[in-house]
């Protein structure tokens, strides 16, 4: 858990300081582009025209709905309704009436400057000057209009709030004339049916004798009251024994008819409470329509032309006065606008760059994308150095930077593999990589520190390590490749100690060819076995196959790719096709490293030990220039023995290149003539 904790760290510490570099690499290209926005963004303020801004604060109540549904409108209602009411400004009808109001004062008429604009286009023109803004939990409202002259902004604000005022008038007034119209003819309806129901219950009350029910009801009841008392003293008698049997039949007659006459007495009362009942059904219908009668005259009243002004909820609280200052350009702002856009634009092209940018930059990418060790890394000389210098410059400078990066590329090959390097090959993956400079520069620092070297140039095709150390490209290595020098006539001496050089002579017409003689493996070794260490220029990888011949000779094989211009799929590639043939790959050499951008102060490199360079390299450029004449002088001139066992004498150079090739040309024909015989043979056994 704690190891997986400490890999996320420090992935993310990674990220971040990938992030820190790339802002760093490019922080140039983020300034410049930050200065031209921001210095558009200054050039645009200053060309453009001065705007004002004439603002009226309008107060918008909720609207009075009592009238319709007798309910107080609720807050998200009455937020609706302001809303409503706020875009209504943006209304071309409205624009169409302040137009026309503003035609009438010639100081303020609305035009579209330099063209003859129509009504629809003037209308489009004025909206965008247009805009509103509601305070926070108040009905007020804020209208702004804007306009290049101060005088019109504040004439346009004044006269846009009052035309919406008339407009909003006009409007209510147009809705309560057809309100008047429906509730009036709504209170003639309802006024015939009050009348009709009114008639009705007249005629009912009188067909009924209306007025003498209720002495009639209770006259029924007086009556009924002295019936029961006589049935009751009747009743009494009944109980006396001494009655004969006529009088007590006599009584239960008069009995019986007593009852029937009450109960033919309250029959009378229920028809005549039913009446009452009637009555007061069509009482209260009658009242009920008369009450929503004065309830539609009410509202008549109130819908009357030109009244209920208290219910226009739009006025105007501050007129807008003439601006004293524009509200555009904003200098502030703009400038603020084109820094925030340049970081931006700059910041994302940075992103953009370094995302489709595949090259090989740091360390770090050769072992994330090629999986290999990296052996050193050279910084970038200044422009003013010379090709020279730089190929020799372990020589020259011994103290500089670039010299320290290849004693620690010497520190890095000795120390990369349990068994010695004692040969190896410097090769790159494609064409003005470095690689000539490397190894020159390689062989030079290990010979600084003790190690007899041997530095083979084995570009045939494009050799270079005789000029570097001012040797003549004659014999060399293709010629004894095509036999006719010997490895004693090979080597040549250079002005430092303990390096000797073999240049690659000649360019054959196949270079491959040559390369593939045994005569390459024997050189190799005999270098092996008088030298410490051997080391071989060799073409490019990708280019020509020379390096793979080359490598099957050798220990190992270093790789040399240009910083900041080596695609990484290249170089991995290169290294996919040297483990194929069994190559022992030890790692990657960056050349020409820029270490002034971002990320390479964690590589030990430091801008002031960097500079310190140029401090004493002129110093050292005219002594070395003295100490090499002198030194040529006494290697190559005086010394006639030294001369003739360092470089072989030769008259006319241009015979013995075409006796060089003459001799190659000799070796593929008896080759040729080889394979032939021995194909024949081959014919001749299976015949057999």
């Amino acid at each position: 858990m704690n190891e997986q904790q400490n890999w996320e760290a420090k992935t993310e510490e990674r990220d971040i300081r990938y992030y820190f570099e790339v802002l760093t690499k490019y922080a140039p290209l983020i300034f410049i582009i930050t200065v031209i926005t921001t210095g558009l963004a200054v050039a645009i303020t200053l060309n453009m025209h001065k705007v004002y801004q004439g603002k009226v604060l309008l107060c918008i109540e909720p609207q009075d709905t009592t009238i319709i549904d007798n309910n107080r409108v609720s807050d998200q209602r009455a937020y609706a309704l302001r809303q409503t009411q706020i875009q209504m400004f943006y209304s071309r009808h409205l624009i169409k009436m302040t137009l026309e109001t503003l035609r009438t004062n010639s100081m303020a008429s609305f035009s579209i400057p330099n063209r003859r604009a129509t009504d629809t286009q003037l209308v489009t023109a004025f909206s965008k000057k247009i805009s509103l803004k509601s305070e926070m939990r108040t009905d007020l409202v804020w209208l702004f209009v804007e306009d290049e002259d101060k005088k019109r902004a504040a004439i346009y604000a004044n006269t846009l709030a009052e035309t919406y005022i008339r407009f909003n008038v006009q409007s209510r007034m147009k809705v309560m004339q057809l309100y008047y119209k429906q509730m009036n003819e709504s209170a003639n309806a309802k006024k015939a049916d009050l009348i009709a129901e009114e008639q009705a219950l007249l005629e009912y009350k009188s067909t009924n004798n209306y007025q003498n029910v209720s002495g009639h009801i209770e006259l029924l009841n007086t009556e009924i009251a002295d019936l029961q008392h006589e049935l009751q003293e009747n009743q009494a008698k009944l109980e006396d024994k001494e009655l004969t049997e006529t009088e007590r039949f006599t009584l239960k007659e008069a009995n019986g008819k007593m009852n029937r006459e009450i109960a033919k007495k309250r029959a009378a009362i229920v028809a005549l409470d039913e009446i009452l009942k009637n009555v007061k059904v069509r009482e209260m219908q009658v009242e009920s329509i008369r009450s929503q009668y004065r309830d539609l005259l009410a509202l008549v009243s109130k819908f009357a032309l030109g009244s209920n002004m208290e219910n226009y909820n739009v006025r105007i609280v501050d007129y807008a006065e003439t601006p004293t200052s524009p509200i555009k350009p904003n200098a502030v702002n703009n400038l603020i606008m084109g820094l925030v856009i340049g970081l931006l634009l700059g910041l994302g092209l940075t992103f953009f760059l370094e995302y489709w940018d595949d090259t090989l930059k740091t360390p770090d990418d050769v072992e994330r994308f090629i999986h290999l060790p990296v052996m050193g890394t050279v910084p970038k000389m200044v422009k003013s150095n010379n090709v020279q210098e730089l190929e020799r410059i372990v020589e020259f400078f011994p103290k500089s930077i670039i010299t320290e990066s290849y004693q620690s590329i010497r520190t890095n090959i000795l120390f990369s593999s349990s068994k010695p390097i004692k040969t190896m090959v410097i090769t790159s993956s494609a064409m003005s990589e470095g690689k000539t400079t490397t190894a020159s520069n390689v062989a030079q620092v290990m010979a600084a520190a003790g190690d007899r070297v041997l530095l083979i140039d084995a570009d045939m095709r494009r050799p270079r390590v005789h000029k570097i150390f001012g040797l003549e490209n004659e014999g060399g290595l293709s010629a004894y490749l095509v036999g006719m020098k010997e490895i004693g006539d090979l080597v040549n001496k250079t002005t430092m100690a303990n390096l000797d050089v073999i240049n690659a002579g000649h360019t054959p017409p196949v270079p491959v060819e040559l390369l593939n003689s045994p005569r390459l493996g024997e050189l190799i070794k005999w270098g092996s076995e008088n030298y410490d260490r051997v080391i071989v220029d060799a073409p490019p990888y990708m280019v020509v196959t020379d390096s793979a011949i080359i490598a099957q000779h050798t220990d190992a094989a270093l790789l040399v790719a240009n910083g900041d211009r080596t695609p990484r799929d290249q170089v991995k590639n290169c290294v996919l096709q040297l483990k194929k043939i069994n190559i022992n790959v030890l790692g990657i050499i960056l050349n020409n490293v820029d270490i002034s951008r971002g990320g390479y102060y964690r590589y030990g490199y430091t801008y002031s030990y960097y500079r310190s360079y140029r401090a004493y390299r002129s110093s050292y450029r005219s002594a070395y220039k003295s100490a090499y004449k002198s030194a040529y002088q006494s290697a190559y001139k005086s010394d006639d023995e030294k001369k003739k066992e360092v470089k072989p004498a030769s008259a006319n150079p241009a015979d013995n290149r075409r006796k060089a090739l003459e001799a190659y040309e000799k070796l593929l024909k008896e080759r040729e003539a080889a394979k032939t015989a021995d194909k024949e043979k081959k014919d001749n056994e299976k015949k057999s």
